[in-house]
């Protein structure tokens, strides 16, 4: 204090602080409020989060950086919070963005601000987008340890606060993130286990636009390479909760995305969820010899606990099994669902003949064409074996046989079929005699129209042996 400050009587001193006071308010009116920083800004003053799992959403104001304190590289940072756990396990703890206007998520120990240890994989940035660290930060703890979680944030243009939203839970599910799906082997089987303690991932885009994690949810993940085109059926039946399922294939040129290819939340009445997938190894969006597709297990609105999935696949290509039948009661039976682009087979003798089931779409135009090594004829006859049409040679020149789509013969309408191969000149017959017309060139139908079915074949047989394949269109497997 000056010595003219000193000689101020006490009551003057008093009216110029008031009229002080009333100036900074003043200014202050027209000035945008300067927010206080949350109570966990500081590193001392982390929240404490207990238990096994849980979820955190809150809008921090005026966040800030201490001293020493690690900071991330990105555009608005404008400070962090802290939150602190204590482990009640051996194992991992996982933290990952539920989507949260946020910048970075680390998981690190250590006696203070500026001596934090940050272990690979414990940090992941919003923007970073490299797996398999890319929306989990992971962090090997010890039972009894303590760790701190920051978030780091940022103000947004016309924003002003930043929103925290994050899942945290120690000894995740292995398969909680879709860059540890588990690995599903084989062309069927059940896998067993729990989401009680699984996280949701930000990470795939269901969309086709921006990324839309379920957000809240428990979800795990698993892995299956199709080992051809077929069906692809995954059901949740006897899990103790209301699943949903979504499957997908990620994409490579587009980080961090999953393609929807198929969903379902309630499969009839039932609380659990089941999916058909045709399936392919020749998808545009994927690189040729990645066959990979990707099954997300969850519940909605934060509904989790133990589930079972099966898997089945059904290939579009069915191979003769045991030597098939040529009659129309103990045919064989394609077995599997879905799409049945073809049949493989073998004549095995110059009077071998082979029948199979299947069924008409109704939806696309029936067709058939055999080829193979053996000069081939088909025949198409009804669920009871009854003829309908018939080819020998589809041109003179030709020793492959064809029923060409659109033929007038050839059923337009779902129904059950019969469809039998054979060499040249063995030919199904009943009691009257051959069921069809003069096979030779072209197409033909039945001989009496509504006659008895095929009750045997003529065995007079002259063709070679050998491998045959069976192109289809408009069939299907039949239901079982």
């Amino acid at each position: 204090m000056d010595a003219l400050a000193a000689r101020r009587p006490a009551a003057l001193v008093r009216r110029i602080s008031a009229a002080g006071a009333l100036l900074l308010a003043v200014l202050a009116w027209g000035a945008s409020p300067v927010a206080a920083a949350s109570a966990n800004d500081d590193f001392v003053h982390a929240q404490v989060l207990s238990g096994m799992t849980g979820t955190v959403r809150t809008e921090p104001a005026g966040a800030t950086y201490e001293a020493g304190e690690r900071r991330s590289d990105g555009i608005f940072l404008t400070g962090s919070v802290w939150y602190r756990v204590v482990a009640p396990v051996d194992g991992t703890l996982a933290v990952t963005n539920t989507g949260s206007r946020t910048w970075a998520f680390s998981i690190s120990s250590g006696p203070d601000v500026a001596h934090q240890t940050y272990p690979p994989g414990s940090t992941f940035a919003v923007c970073d987008c490299s797996p398999p660290n890319w929306g989990t930060a992971q962090h090997a703890v010890v039972r009894g340890g303590t760790y701190a979680i920051s978030v780091e944030v940022f103000e947004q243009a016309g924003s002003q606060s930043s929103e925290v939203a994050f899942q945290w839970s120690f000894a995740p599910p292995a398969n909680e993130g879709v860059y540890q799906a588990q690995v599903l082997a084989g062309t069927s089987g059940h896998v067993a286990g729990s989401t009680a303690r699984a996280l949701a991932d930000p990470i795939y885009d269901f969309s086709a636009g921006a990324v839309q994690p379920l957000f809240g949810s428990h979800d795990v993940w698993f892995r299956w390479t199709a080992p051809g085109p077929g069906t692809l059926t995954v059901s949740t039946a006897g899990s103790s909760f209301d699943t949903a399922l979504n499957l997908g294939r990620l994409v490579p040129d587009r980080v961090n995305r999953v393609s929807l290819l198929a969903t379902n939340d309630n499969a009839g009445s039932s609380r659990q969820s089941r999916v058909q997938l045709d399936v392919d190894t020749g998808d545009p969006l994927m690189s040729p010899d990645v066959n990979d597709y990707l099954i997300a297990l969850s519940g909605p609105a934060m509904a989790s606990g133990d589930y079972a999935l099966a898997y089945e696949f059904t290939p579009r290509t069915w191979t003769e099994t045991t030597d098939a039948s040529g009659v129309a009661h103990v045919a064989q039976v394609p077995i599997g669902e879905g799409e049945l682009r073809a049949l493989d087979g073998t004549v095995r003798e110059s009077n071998d003949d082979d029948m199979f089931r299947i069924c008409t779409t109704g939806t696309t135009p029936f067709s058939a064409r055999a080829t193979g090594t053996p000069d081939l004829q088909l025949f198409l006859m009804d669920a009871d074996g009854r003829a309908v049409a018939a080819n020998d040679d589809e041109s003179t020149s030709s020793r492959s046989a064809s029923l060409p789509a659109g033929h007038a013969l050839l059923p337009t309408t779902a129904g059950v079929y019969h469809l039998a191969v054979s060499a040249w000149d063995n030919e199904p017959a009943n009691n009257a005699g051959g069921i069809f017309r003069n096979l030779k060139v072209g197409v033909n139908g039945p001989r009496v129209p509504g006659a008895d079915p095929v009750l045997r074949w003529n065995s007079l047989g002259r063709g070679s042996t050998g491998r045959y394949h069976v192109a289809l269109t408009g069939a299907r497997y039949c239901p079982t």
